[in-house]
């Protein structure tokens, strides 16, 4: 099950450690049928491997801000959206949280880097 180690303290853990693993054997299983069905050979693929793939996405993050309430995407690497496009998953976008009480006072959730993250609002 590509399973690490088995770190529990009861059998309960056991038990819900071994689910939570067949759960990701199942998802990983299913991007691999994808792959195979979308007709290209594993030389094509940007990293060779489906594991080499999840671990490119993997770095793809959300930081939130409570400040302004707001969700910001790290910019997305050319790599990243080859592996996205593999699966036809949209791109992920920064955005604010529409079900607040106050008005958004911006048009455009702000980058990832630079001064207007420390400036308050």
């Amino acid at each position: 099950m590509q399973l690490k180690r088995l770190r529990v303290s009861s059998e309960d853990s056991l038990c819900g450690k071994c689910f939570i693993e067949f759960i990701a054997l199942t998802l990983y299983s299913f991007l691999y049928r994808r792959l195979e069905g979308s007709g290209k050979s594993l030389q094509e693929l940007p990293h060779h491997t489906l594991t080499g793939i999840m671990d490119e996405l993997r770095g793809i993050k959300e930081y939130y801000f409570s400040a302004t309430h707001e969700h910001v995407i790290n910019p997305l690497s050319k790599k990243q959206r080859e592996c996205l496009d593999l699966f036809n998953v949209k791109y992920p976008k920064s955005y604010y949280d529409n079900e607040l009480a106050e008005a958004n006072r911006r048009k455009e959730a702000l980058k990832p880097h630079g001064d207007d993250l420390r400036r308050e609002i």
